[in-house]
């Protein structure tokens, strides 16, 4: 098979399946100067971050919905499509065809969400009068995880979401801080010689929370995100 040029480095994170699911009119696919779609005799084009998929910007073809001939049926009138297939393009389309996806290991393991850190909670119910922390002090940022009460927001706004069923307002749940922050007053950040390095740290933007709501009435749950 011969390719105009080389295929750019895909995004960080781009799986297969997402390449699959690109426009043929979106992203700098390259024309091929040899090859024309079969169904519409146009120049076709090569994906832009591989040489696995072909696409027709003509019709709109690509080679997610004509998995039989894969990479091939963008061809010159007169050329033998099963000679022109390489041996990695056929086992892609059988693989396809079989309603198996067509990833390689880095692929499937991309298509698996990343872990966080884990931590062991341990829960101590705060009495009457009291709050579990002090949110006005910065210097906690990264110590503000807590259950129930009233969220500690960091805009200052109160972003309570409605219920989208009995659109009621929900009721607050947890609020889940960068536990993972750099301070020398957040013990977790102290003892960061102890974190599994292969797990993402708990950072969510600029020193974010995330905000977790239930309503009772409906079993919905929202989360809503602040940062500084």
């Amino acid at each position: 098979m011969i390719y105009d040029r080389d295929p750019l480095a895909a995004p960080t994170g781009m799986t297969f399946r997402q390449m699959l699911a690109l426009p043929v009119d979106e992203g700098e696919w390259r024309e091929s100067h040899r090859y024309v779609c079969a169904h519409c005799i146009q120049s076709a084009f090569h994906h832009p971050y591989t040489n696995v998929i072909w696409g027709c910007r003509q019709c709109g073809t690509t080679t997610t919905d004509i998995v039989d001939h894969f990479v091939t049926p963008f061809q010159v009138p007169g050329d033998s499509l099963e000679n022109e297939a390489s041996e990695a393009e056929r086992i892609a389309a059988d693989e396809i065809r079989n309603g198996r996806s067509f990833l390689t290991e880095r692929d499937e393991a991309d298509e698996k969400p990343e872990q966080l850190s884990e931590f062991r909670v341990a829960l101590q119910r705060v009495p009457k009068g009291e709050f579990a922390v002090d949110a006005n002090d910065r210097r906690n940022q990264g110590t503000r995880t807590k259950l129930g009460g009233e969220p500690d927001w960091i805009q200052l706004n109160d972003g309570t979401p409605t219920c989208t069923g009995c659109e009621s307002k929900m009721t607050f749940v947890a609020q889940i801080d960068s536990i993972d922050h750099v301070s020398p007053r957040n013990p977790i950040w102290m003892d960061r010689k102890n974190r599994d390095s292969s797990k993402k740290p708990w950072m969510f933007g600029d020193v974010g929370m995330i905000y977790v709501f239930y309503c009772f009435n409906c079993g919905e749950t929202k989360s809503v995100f602040q940062e500084y």
